[in-house]
C-alpha cells in the first residue's frame, strides 16, 4: 500500500499526508517487532551453553540478509521495471518468514519447558556431585583424625585428648552430612501425579 499510494489515492499533495506518514510509522513499528522478539525467543529456548553460538549465528544471518536483500532488489529492478515493484516483490519474502514465526505459536512453550527441564536436571546433578565431594572430604578428615588418634595411643598421655578430638570432629561432620543429605532430598522431592 505504501509503494502503491499514488496509484490508489493519487499524488501525495492531493491526498492526506497525515494518513501516509501515519501508515509509514505503523508499518515501521510492525516491521521491526520481529527482530527483538526473535532474539528473546532464542535466548529462552536454548540452554546457557548454547546461547552464545545461537545468538552469534542469528546476528550473522541477520546482517547477511540485509546485504543480500539490497543485492536482490538491485538485480530485479531491471526485470520488473521499477524500484517500487522490486521492493514489493522482495517484501513478499516476509510472508515465508512470517509463516515460520507463526509456527513458534505451537512449539515455543514446549521448547522452553524442555530447556527448563534440562537446567533443573543439570542443577540437581551439580548438587549431588557437590554433596558427594563434601562427604568424601569429611571421610578423609575423619580418617586423618583416626590416624592421629592411633599414633597418639602409643603415647598414653595424648591418647585421651586425641580421642576426644576425633569424636568431636567426626560426630559433627557426620551430623552435617546427614542434615545436608536430608535437606537435598527434601528440596528435590518431586510431587507425584496420580493418573486415573
Amino acid at each position: 500500500m505504501i509503494f502503491g499510494w499514488t496509484h490508489y489515492f493519487g499524488p501525495l499533495q492531493q491526498s492526506s499526508e497525515t494518513a501516509f506518514y501515519g501508515l509509514l510509522v505503523a508499518g515501521g513499528f510492525v516491521a521491526t517487532m520481529a527482530s527483538p522478539c526473535t532474539g528473546a525467543m532464542l535466548l529462552n529456548v536454548n540452554v546457557p551453553e548454547m546461547r552464545g553460538s545461537v545468538m552469534a549465528l542469528y546476528s550473522v544471518l541477520d546482517d547477511l540478509a540485509k546485504g543480500f536483500g539490497t543485492f536482490f532488489i538491485a538485480m530485479i529492478v531491471r526485470i520488473v521495471g521499477g524500484r517500487a515493484t522490486a521492493y514489493q516483490l522482495s517484501l513478499l519474502i516476509w510472508v515465508f518468514t512470517g509463516v515460520g514465526m507463526l509456527y513458534t505459536w505451537w512449539s515455543y512453550d514446549d521448547d522452553e519447558r524442555q530447556m527448563r527441564k534440562d537446567l533443573d536436571e543439570a542443577a540437581m546433578e551439580s548438587m549431588v556431585l557437590a554433596s558427594k565431594h563434601q562427604a568424601q572430604r569429611a571421610v578423609r578428615d575423619c580418617a586423618k583424625a583416626a590416624g592421629e588418634a592411633h599414633l597418639a595411643s602409643r603415647n598414653h598421655n595424648n591418647f585421651m585428648t586425641a580421642s576426644s578430638n576425633l569424636a568431636r570432629n567426626c560426630d559433627g561432620r557426620v551430623a552435617t552430612m546427614q542434615e545436608d543429605t536430608i535437606s537435598t532430598a527434601v528440596l528435590h522431592r518431586r510431587p507425584t501425579v496420580k493418573v486415573d
